[in-house]
């Protein structure tokens, strides 16, 4: 249960407040079970790939010029031996001078459908590109899934044909074994964002029936997204300590913020325009591009009073507010906020409701005093960010989720131990690594400090929490909430019944002496 407090006012005081709410309540699977988590950041596997003969490099060119084609191997993790794998290449800007430390993708099921490895079918390995500390990517993604659904990662060891091809960022893939963890259901529609340059994918629609007919655009409103002007992108390094990377300590430019095809903006009714920013990865609906168009419709064009209304019905507004706070502390060059691509976007069809979900997390840990705390509130590429901040309790609550964030987790107290563990974890590995991007003095230096123009881990998380700290929305003091109960029938032996969905629920809100509360609002997270 979530709590949001506002509208404080001069004075102290001290609450016991019954609030009675109806609450539906929304479950999230938990933790795969099992005796073995394959994304345990305490556990270095070694997944060992084997292919027949000694040319695979020049058959995982080939295969991965084409899409869904791969390179069948055998594969060995924890004694067990996987027969008949799919190995293709991954990855874009990661890819660029990146030699022999390709990023990889592996298709555990590709020849046996029933074949998974800890309950998982795809493996995915990305081989730190920008990342001298080879933490940035795990470190983000075990703190994203505490506070809503994300994608998890650890690290492996990667050996192919008895070669040591070194250590890699083991990501969960976003497919249906992350939904099953997640949600009541794996159906629904799933997009990425991408590049400006989607592939469609899916089944386009399968004939389904046509977008209905869009709201016009609300007065003033940027119904286009605005062009991108040409040139000055920067990408992440591929060859060594600080190439190709912005400044220390600053967000990289190249006029991502002013492009908007993929961030959820109104494209028109045309499918091939969203065809054109979008990658399909469903196929099990009749009619994704349609569903689509009816949420940025909705979601752009309807007007303020209409859109306070709706926004809880076709969008999951709490994951997606701490999802904003997530990318803005840990600065995610690739998210919505910055480029408005490099996301995943779920359609849950038991609840009708779209999911923005983080994807690609080695760009964080970088941007340590551009971004505000409100960030790209007035951009129009990011309509998100435009209609949710624009309602002062969404924005209210989206600060406290940041201020939660950095109390909780921001701070070196809590990550230095988990970035420490993992770092000492892998360094050994590391060490022996003669593929890595980076030095060895580079890797040992930048759990830190500064490795050329890449900030350290510590260096980042302390400077970056100090400069959120200092803005004025994070100033106030926020009330002390003593506790939150519900209010439940005794079930007559020792317990409560449990609450029934669609019912009323009540709350008991206690809050300590302090600001003065003139109101509580209770909401549910889910």
């Amino acid at each position: 249960m979530s709590l949001s407090i506002l509208n404080f006012c001069a004075g102290s005081c001290r609450l016991r407040i019954l609030v009675f709410v109806t609450a539906v309540f929304f479950v999230f699977g938990a933790v795969r079970a099992g005796d073995e988590d394959f994304y345990d950041a305490q556990v270095l596997r070694t997944i060992e790939i084997t292919f027949p003969g000694n040319n695979f490099w020049a058959q995982l060119d080939q295969v991965s010029l084409v899409d869904d084609q791969y390179l069948t191997g055998d594969m060995t993790v924890d004694g067990i031996v996987y027969e008949g794998v799919g190995v293709r290449w991954r990855g874009n800007t990661s890819q660029r001078n990146a030699g022999e430390k390709r990023s990889f993708k592996i298709a555990v099921d590709h020849t046996d459908s029933s074949l998974d490895i800890y309950g998982y079918q795809t493996i995915k390995l990305n081989n730190a590109a920008g990342d001298p500390s080879f933490l940035r990517e795990a470190l983000y993604s075990q703190t994203c899934k505490e506070y809503g659904p994300a994608p998890t990662a650890n690290h492996v060891k990667l050996v192919l044909n008895g070669q040591n091809w070194g250590v890699y960022v083991n990501v969960q893939q976003f497919n249906k074994d992350f939904l099953d963890q997640w949600f009541d259901s794996t159906k629904g529609n799933r997009w990425k964002a991408n590049s400006g340059r989607g592939t469609g994918g899916g089944n386009n629609g399968g004939g389904g029936r046509p977008p209905r007919p869009p709201r016009p655009p609300r007065p003033g409103q940027n119904v286009q997204p605005v062009p991108a002007p040409p040139g000055g992108v920067v990408q992440p390094n591929g060859g060594g300590a600080g190439q190709g990377l912005p400044p220390l300590g600053n967000c990289g430019g190249g006029g991502f913020l002013t492009r908007g095809d993929g961030a959820l903006t109104w494209l028109g009714a045309n499918q091939n325009a969203y065809q054109g920013a979008y990658e399909l990865k469903s196929d099990d609906q009749e009619d994704p591009w349609g569903d689509l168009i009816a949420f940025c419709d909705a979601f752009n064009n309807s007007s303020d009073a209409e859109f306070e209304g709706l926004v809880h019905d076709i969008l999951d507004v709490d994951a997606t507010l701490w999802q904003i706070a997530l990318e803005n502390a840990f600065a995610d060059d690739d998210g919505y906020i910055h480029k408005g691509l490099d996301y995943t976007i779920y359609q849950d069809l038991s609840f009708g409701r779209f999911h923005t979900i983080q994807h690609d997390g080695n760009e964080t840990f970088r941007c340590i005093n551009g971004w505000r705390v409100l960030p790209e509130i007035d951009n129009p590429n990011r309509p998100v960010l435009v209609r949710l901040m624009a309602i002062p309790r969404l924005r209210a609550r989206y600060v406290a989720h940041l201020r939660t964030l950095i109390e909780e987790s921001f701070n070196w107290d809590a990550m230095g131990p988990i970035a420490t563990d993992m770092h000492d974890l892998i360094a050994e590995e590391v060490e022996l690594d003669t593929k890595k991007l980076f030095s060895t003095s580079a890797f040992y230096a930048n759990l830190e400090s500064a490795s050329g123009n890449v900030p350290g881990i510590r260096q980042f998380v302390e400077e970056r929490r100090e400069f959120l700290l200092a803005h004025p929305e994070l100033q106030e003091t926020p009330p002390n909430i003593l506790s939150a109960e519900l209010q439940l029938e005794p079930d007559g032996a020792g317990g409560f019944y449990p609450p029934v969905a669609g019912e009323e629920v009540g709350i008991r809100v206690e809050v300590e002496a302090g600001p003065v509360v003139d109101s509580v609002i209770v909401y549910h997270s889910g």
